[in-house]
């Protein structure tokens, strides 16, 4: 008699070699992904960095050519034996009748462009001529810049300054006129040009070649006497900036904090919002002032953040 027949269950086995076939070409998958999304990232960033260089050095030069030409006004004024002979004539009660409107006229001819105010100063610190007139508050500080510029026979361009009771800013030039007799110099008197920087300075601050919604300029100086960097120009993000936002030296996260420490050229960092930004640092020559073409680390990336799902 036959036995009967049983069946057993058959039960099937992955072979080791296919999970490890399917795990080296899923690990090479996710592993080309990653570099190819990191390769991109990288293409992208030189190309920002290229691009935020370039504009850098294009303010950079902008902002060096306009103080050169306001240095050249002055030296009109500077290197002018007739007008220092008129002014020394004048103070003396000793020019022709017009004198005085001669003089102002005079003046008044560099009153152009950033140029909003000339004041001439005598050697005791008092206003002989302004034209136009000039807030009463601002004589105290415009006196001492005149003052200082006849003392070092030199002239002397005065970083930006808050006007007292405004939310104005200004800048000043201030001028000594000289007579030069025989090698002798002396000292007659000084002129003092007021300058709006909104009629330069901040709109060139303001402007981008490029669209970009994160990208902006910043302007800064060091502030001495308390260790910290002084805001110059506005900001997209802060209101009321300008010489009002101060960041310590210590921060060395900042961009502008690298640029004042002496870190030009690319960097990255962390900026006064505390987001991660991609800059390009520049000292702008024969000034106090240091210059950071910015982009946020984000706005960089994003068109490659579709590939982000390659990475593990």
């Amino acid at each position: 008699m036959a036995l009967p027949h049983k069946s057993f269950p058959i039960t099937w086995k992955t072979p080791y070699h296919l999970v490890l076939i399917f795990s080296l070409l899923s690990a090479g998958i996710l592993g080309l992904g990653y570099f190819y999304y990191a390769y991109q990232v990288a293409l992208l960033e030189r190309a920002k960095e290229a691009e935020l260089n370039a504009i850098a050095d294009l303010k950079v030069n902008q902002i060096t050519a306009w103080r050169q030409e306001r240095l050249n006004d002055a030296q009109l004024i500077f290197n002018s034996p007739h007008l220092a002979t008129e002014v020394k004539d004048w103070f003396k009660g000793q020019g022709p009748p017009g004198q005085e409107n001669k003089i102002s006229q005079h003046l008044a001819s560099l009153k152009q462009g950033s140029f909003v105010a000339a004041m001439l100063f005598d050697l005791h610190g008092l206003v002989r001529l302004s034209t136009p007139e000039v807030k009463s508050e601002l004589l105290p500080l415009i006196k001492t810049i005149a003052l200082e510029a006849m003392r070092t026979e030199r002239i002397i361009f005065h970083d930006l300054y808050p006007v007292p009771q405004s939310n104005e800013i200004n800048m000043s030039l201030a001028i000594p006129i000289i007579i030069n007799h025989k090698n002798i110099k002396n000292v007659v008197a000084a002129v003092v040009y007021q300058i709006d920087p909104n009629y330069f300075i901040y709109p060139i601050l303001q402007s981008l070649p490029t669209p970009s919604k994160t990208a902006e300029l910043v302007m800064v100086r060091q502030e001495i006497q308390s260790n910290e960097i002084l805001f110059l120009n506005g900001l997209h993000h802060v209101q009321g900036a300008p010489l009002a936002l101060r960041k310590s030296l210590t921060e060395t996260q900042l961009p502008s904090v690298k640029a004042v420490l002496g870190e030009e050229g690319i960097v990255r960092g962390i900026d006064y919002r505390g987001v991660p930004v991609l800059a390009a640092n520049r000292l702008i020559p024969d000034s106090p002032w240091f210059l950071t073409a910015k982009i946020d680390l984000s706005e960089v990336q994003a068109p490659l953040r579709r590939w982000s799902y390659l990475i593990p």
